[in-house]
């Protein structure tokens, strides 16, 4: 399997209190062998989790004008999701899902789905 690091760092000066830093925040594993192109469909579009699976990178076409939203299960809010850049996700390893729902308000196009 190939391995896989994410890192995010980055220097904050929000109020009242001043600066702080947030990071380095490091995620490492192995790349779960499951790496989807699927074309993200208008309406629910719902996708398995592979066993071992910890998280996952999404990562939309750059061209995306829809609106796309995580969802735990169809019906409920979810979370929206950048229209034209990438997203990572954490499961709860006391709680993996069976699938993820990403809700599309059109037609998104040829996406990536990394599972780690």
């Amino acid at each position: 399997m190939a391995g896989l690091a994410l890192t995010v760092s980055s220097p904050v000066t929000p109020e009242p209190w001043g600066a702080i830093t947030i990071g380095q925040l490091t995620v490492t594993g192995t790349i779960v062998p499951v790496v989807l192109g699927p074309v993200i469909a208008s309406g629910a579009n719902t996708i398995a989790v592979p066993t071992g699976a910890s998280g996952f990178v999404f990562t939309p076409p750059s061209t995306n004008t829809n609106d796309i939203t995580l969802k735990g299960v169809t019906g409920d809010t979810g979370i929206s999701l950048p229209k034209a850049s990438f997203s990572v996700y954490m499961f709860d390893p006391a709680n993996l899902p069976a699938d993820i729902v990403i809700t599309a308000a059109g037609t998104v196009g040829l996406s990536q789905i990394v599972f780690f």
